[in-house]
């Protein structure tokens, strides 16, 4: 795993542990403080699906590279 995918990985993982948290925030609080938690919770996933979309097409990229690198060393 090279160091970018490495860091695309803990992205990922602090994506959905703050989307987690937000999740059980927006389940604790009040009625009054629901808007908060579902901007919060529309941010956090904004960014979690960011962080996958990111992680998805670098590995799409990685394969589509390593499948052009076989298909030109074959004779």
């Amino acid at each position: 795993m090279s160091r970018q995918q490495g860091l695309g990985v803990y992205r990922f993982f602090f994506a959905a542990l703050g989307l987690a948290g937000l999740l059980a925030q927006y389940l604790y609080y009040t009625v009054e403080s629901n808007i908060i938690a579902v901007v919060s919770l529309a941010v956090s996933g904004a960014y979690f699906l960011f962080a996958w979309l990111q992680s998805w097409t670098t590995s799409l990229r990685i394969r589509f590279e390593t499948s052009s690198d076989v298909a030109a060393e074959s004779p």
